[in-house]
């Protein structure tokens, strides 16, 4: 015999992503409760991270959460390195250098195009 039962999922309110476990599976709750406690449990759903509630009620993922922080109060950008990009990688060194922001994990880079790094200046 089938039912069919209501259920709860989490879903980001920035981004959209469905809360899922480590293999990708969609997670679904009982009701919303469940759902915002295991979203925001340690770890999250899928071991990543947790989610946040914000004061307005709105759901952050793990990812969207650290790029909002970062948008109000600036990166925290760590130490200036050798860039690893596709061209600089096989050949040995482009000679650029880049830094990767400790919180949301943008990458900034001394390239002039976009073709090399992918993130902003």
């Amino acid at each position: 015999m089938l039912r069919k039962h209501p259920y709860a999922v989490a879903v980001c309110d920035s981004c959209g992503t469905t809360a899922s476990d480590a293999a990708g599976v969609i997670v679904h709750f009982f009701d919303e409760g469940d759902a915002l406690e295991a979203v925001t449990s340690e770890g999250g759903p899928d071991g990543a991270g947790a989610w946040e509630v914000l004061p307005t009620l709105e759901l952050y993922c793990s990812a969207c959460h650290p790029r909002l922080i970062c948008a109000y109060v600036g990166h925290r950008w760590g130490e200036e390195h050798q860039c690893m990009c596709v061209d600089g990688y096989l050949s040995g060194g482009c000679g650029e250098r880049a830094k990767v922001c400790r919180r949301c994990r943008e990458v900034r880079t001394t390239h002039q195009h976009d073709q090399y790094d992918g993130g902003t200046r």
